[in-house]
C-alpha cells in the first residue's frame, strides 16, 4: 500500500527546542497522512508528536517555512510509512 501526505498544519508558533543534542528552532507540525488516491474518509493518521518537529531558520518567511514544512512532512512519511 501506498501512502502520501494529506496536510501539514503547524501546531504552534515557532520556538526553541532544548536538547541534549544542541538546541534547535522550529515548529512541530501535525502531519496527516492517507493512502495514495484516496478521495474518501478511510485510513487517515495524524502524526503529532517530539518527531514532527520541523527545524527552520529565524530569517525564514512565511513561504519557506511553508516550503520546508512540505519537504519534512514528505520525508517523514516515507521513512515511517514505506510504500510497498
Amino acid at each position: 500500500m501506498n501512502y502520501e501526505v494529506k496536510s501539514v498544519t503547524p501546531v504552534s508558533l515557532p520556538f526553541t527546542k532544548y536538547g541534549l543534542s544542541g538546541d534547535t528552532y522550529g515548529v512541530p507540525l501535525s502531519i496527516t497522512i492517507g493512502v495514495v488516491g484516496q478521495i474518501y474518509g478511510g485510513f487517515t493518521n495524524t502524526e503529532s508528536n517530539h518527531e514532527t518537529f520541523c527545524p527552520i531558520l529565524r530569517t525564514d518567511g512565511t513561504d519557506a517555512a511553508e516550503a520546508k514544512f512540505a519537504i519534512f512532512a514528505a520525508d517523514y512519511v516515507t521513512t515511517k510509512y514505506p510504500n510497498f
